[in-house]
């Protein structure tokens, strides 16, 4: 699990992974005022919550529907990330394998889990919820439909993190890109 601040940090050349904006806590048009008045200028600045720098995230493409009518298949932009991939298909097991892992029972380290809001990079916004920045990204990034896990291990440094919770054979399997969106595409064909 990389840091947040990887993640921002990370060079231009990989648009898929690198965002300048992680933990948006607001984001707000410019304006410009003068005697003669004041004029939108169509511009946002993010304001940035540097307080997770430090905070480890498991970033997972998320494969459930938010809709009845939505049809699932996986963006050819995730592609990018790699043609294999494990498909998780136990997600309630694997959320609570994290969570009984020692040091979060012992309230070592702190985790949050949850799916990512994409917002409007052209409309004014305010994270209400603290909990939720490291779980805000601007729409140019929801392609990725992501499902973060966010591990807090308290220890104020920018290093990966490796959070073992053992074998994953029983509730996953690998498999490719191609495949999932073939087999998605024939089961929605079939409920047609």
């Amino acid at each position: 699990m990389s840091t947040i601040k990887t993640f921002r940090e990370m060079e231009e050349k990989d648009k898929n992974r690198a965002d300048k904006s992680e933990c948006i806590l607001e984001r707000t048009e410019l304006i410009f005022e003068n005697k003669h008045g004041s004029w939108n200028t169509n511009r946002f600045i993010s304001i940035i919550d540097r307080k997770y720098d430090t905070c480890n995230a498991l970033c997972m493409y998320k494969l459930w529907k938010d809709y009845i009518d939505e049809e699932l298949f996986i963006d050819i932009k995730n592609n990018s990330f790699g043609k294999y991939c494990i498909l998780i298909y136990d997600i309630k097991e694997f959320l609570s394998r994290i969570v009984k892992h020692q040091k979060i029972q012992t309230n070592e380290y702190v985790c949050h889990y949850s799916e990512v809001k994409y917002i409007d990079e052209n409309v004014s916004f305010k994270n209400s919820d603290e909990v939720m920045v490291p779980f805000t990204k601007l729409n140019r990034f929801a392609h990725q439909r992501e499902f973060r896990v966010i591990i807090d291990t308290k220890l104020e440094v920018d290093k990966f993190y490796i959070h073992d919770i053992g074998d994953l054979t029983d509730i996953s399997i690998n498999t490719t890109l191609e495949k999932i969106n073939s087999e998605l595409k024939r089961i929605s064909l079939q409920n047609k």
